[in-house]
C-alpha cells in the first residue's frame, strides 16, 4: 500500500527531475550560443569565409573596395537566411528579400533594406566607398552600438613572405610529435584588421543560425570603412563630415568598438584600447647652397638636415626614450611608448628626377632642397600648442625651412572608463579573459567617433598569438579566430540590451 508520504517523496522526485532536464536544456542552449561548440565541419566553413574576406584586393596603393562591398552584401544575402532554407531553393533571407534604392542621394550609392537588416553604401569623393550594416532591434529609439573595421591593408612584399600573402593560404599546426593541433592561417590582413570584421559578421550569423529571430534589443551597426591605414579622411572621416550629418544622426550612436591588438605569443591578456596617441605626419623642407657635385659646398640642403637630425631631432628622441624607460619598474610598460612622445624620420627627397620614371636624373647637381618626412606620436594631455611651436620655430628654424603638416590631430580625447557602457563591456569579456585597459600607442579610427563624444574601446580577441600586424608572414590561428567569434556572439548578447 502506497503511503501518502510515499506519494509526495515520488512528487518530489519527479519534480526535482523535471527540474534537472530544464536545467540541464537551459544549460545546453546557452553553451550552444555562448561557447558555441561548432561541428568540425562549421569551424571548416567559418574559416572558409573568413579566407574569402582576406582574399579580397584590399591593400594600398590601390585597394578595390567596390569588390569588398560586393563580397559584404553577397555575405548578407546567402548566410543570413531561415534555417528551414532547403539547399536546392534559393536561399530565404531573414526579414524578406532586400528593397534596394540606388543612388539616394550624391553621397549614398546603395541602400538595401527589409524587415531585419539594412545596409547602406557611402562615399564623399564618388571612387572610394564605404559600408554599413544595420542590425535592427527592437528598441530602434535607443542609443545603438556601432561595431567597426576597417577594410584596406597595407602593402606585402611577397619575397619575404613563406606563402603567398593575398591567398589566405591555411596551413596544418604541428606538435613536438607531428600531431596536428591547430591551423594557421597566412594572410595580409589576417590580424590588422580583416579577422575582426569578419568575426563580427560571423558572429551576427551564428547567432541567427541558433535562432532564427534572435533580434537584439538596441540596433546594432556593423561598419566596413576605407582608408585607415593612410589616415581615414575618405572613411570615418567621411562618415563624420556636414555631407553625411543626417546618415551619422540617423545612427544614434551610443557606444562603439574597433580594432585593439595581438597579446603576445605566450600572453593570454587582451588589451583594450581606451585611447591613443594622436598622430602627426609632417614635412620639413630645408633649402640650402648648390653647385657642382665635385665641390665641398657648404650648407647644401642634405647637411643642414644632418644637423636638425644630429643637434634637435635625434636629442629629442633620446630624451623621450629615457622617459619611457624611468616612468616605470613593469618590464612590460617600459617597452611601451604610450607616455611618451614619438617622432621617426620616414622618408626623405632631395636630388633632381625624371618625370617619367623616378630615377635620378642629374647625379652631379647639389640638390636645392631637401625635404623630409616625420612621423610624430603625441600622448594624451600633451601640450599640442608647444609642440607645434617646437617644430615649426625650433626646428625648422633651425636650418630655415618650412613646415608643411599632412595628418594633425589637436583634439584627443580618451574614453570615459566610468561610463556605464564601459563598465558593462568589461564585465562582460572579464568573464571569459583577462584584459588590460591601455593607450594604444599607434593610431586606429576610434578617435574619429571620439572626437563626436562617444566612448569606443580598441579591442581585437587575439591571445597567444605573435603581434605581426604590417609585418611579414602575419597570420591567426583558427581556433583563436573561432574563438574571437564566440567571444563577439556573447559580447553582442548581452551588450545590446536596454539596461546599461
Amino acid at each position: 500500500m502506497t503511503t501518502s508520504s510515499t506519494i509526495r517523496r515520488r512528487v518530489a522526485a519527479i519534480t526535482l527531475i523535471a527540474s534537472c532536464c530544464c536545467l540541464f536544456i537551459l544549460l545546453h542552449n546557452i553553451c550552444m550560443v555562448s561557447n558555441a561548440s561548432f561541428a568540425p565541419q562549421e569551424i571548416r566553413s567559418i574559416t572558409q569565409r573568413f579566407q574569402q574576406y582576406l582574399q579580397v584586393p584590399t591593400q594600398h596603393p590601390n585597394p578595390k573596395y567596390d569588390l569588398a562591398i560586393d563580397f559584404l552584401i553577397h555575405y548578407i544575402e546567402t548566410n543570413y537566411v531561415k534555417s528551414s532554407t532547403s539547399q536546392k531553393t534559393k536561399p530565404t533571407i531573414i526579414g524578406g528579400d532586400f528593397k534596394i534604392s540606388h543612388h539616394v542621394n550624391k553621397y549614398i550609392s546603395q541602400v538595401g533594406e527589409n524587415e531585419r537588416f539594412k545596409y547602406q553604401v557611402f562615399s564623399c569623393d564618388g571612387t572610394t566607398p564605404n559600408f554599413i550594416l544595420t542590425v535592427k532591434g527592437k528598441y530602434p529609439k535607443e542609443g545603438s552600438v556601432l561595431v567597426s573595421s576597417h577594410m584596406d591593408v597595407v602593402p606585402a612584399d611577397e619575397e619575404k613572405w613563406s606563402y603567398p600573402p593575398f591567398n589566405a593560404t591555411v596551413v596544418d599546426v604541428l606538435d613536438d610529435h607531428q600531431n596536428v593541433i591547430d591551423r594557421r592561417i597566412y594572410s595580409r590582413g589576417s590580424q590588422d584588421m580583416k579577422c575582426v570584421g569578419s568575426a563580427y559578421l560571423e558572429a551576427v550569423n551564428q547567432l541567427l543560425k541558433a535562432n532564427d529571430n534572435w533580434q537584439p534589443e538596441r540596433n546594432l551597426h556593423i561598419a566596413f570603412t576605407a582608408d585607415e591605414e593612410i589616415g581615414g579622411r575618405k572613411g570615418w572621416g567621411c562618415l563624420l563630415s556636414p555631407e553625411l550629418v543626417a546618415l551619422w544622426t540617423e545612427l544614434n550612436v551610443r557606444f562603439g568598438l574597433d580594432e585593439g591588438i595581438a597579446s603576445g605569443l605566450n600572453d593570454d591578456t587582451v588589451q583594450v584600447f581606451y585611447g591613443e596617441k594622436a598622430n602627426w605626419w609632417f614635412e620639413i623642407t630645408i633649402p640650402g647652397n648648390v653647385g657642382h657635385g665635385s665641390q665641398f659646398i657648404k650648407d647644401t640642403s642634405t647637411e643642414k638636415l644632418h644637423r636638425l637630425l644630429k643637434d634637435k631631432i635625434f636629442p629629442f628622441r633620446e630624451h623621450q626614450e629615457l622617459q619611457m624607460k624611468l616612468s616605470t619598474t613593469n618590464p612590460r610598460k617600459k617597452k611601451s611608448s604610450s607616455s611618451v612622445i614619438t617622432i621617426n624620420l620616414t622618408g626623405i627627397r632631395a636630388g633632381h628626377t625624371d618625370p617619367r620614371t623616378g630615377e635620378f636624373s642629374n647625379p652631379n647637381v647639389i640638390p636645392r632642397t631637401t625635404v623630409a618626412l616625420f612621423d610624430m606620436r603625441l600622448y594624451p594631455g600633451a601640450d599640442t600648442t608647444e609642440v607645434d611651436h617646437l617644430i615649426r620655430n625650433d626646428w625648422a628654424a633651425y636650418v630655415n625651412g618650412s613646415v608643411k603638416f599632412i595628418h594633425q590631430i589637436m583634439d584627443n580625447p580618451l574614453t570615459d572608463l566610468n561610463d556605464p557602457f564601459v563598465k558593462k563591456f568589461e564585465s562582460i569579456v572579464n568573464e571569459r579573459m583577462n584584459t588590460d585597459f591601455v593607450i594604444v600607442p599607434a593610431g586606429t579610427d576610434a578617435r574619429y567617433p571620439r572626437s563626436k563624444g562617444v566612448n569606443v574601446l580598441g579591442y581585437s580577441y587575439m591571445p597567444r598569438t605573435k603581434v605581426l600586424l604590417h609585418d611579414n608572414d602575419e597570420y591567426i590561428d583558427e581556433s583563436v579566430y573561432v574563438e574571437s567569434v564566440v567571444n563577439y556572439m556573447h559580447i553582442f548578447e548581452r551588450l545590446l540590451t536596454k539596461d546599461e
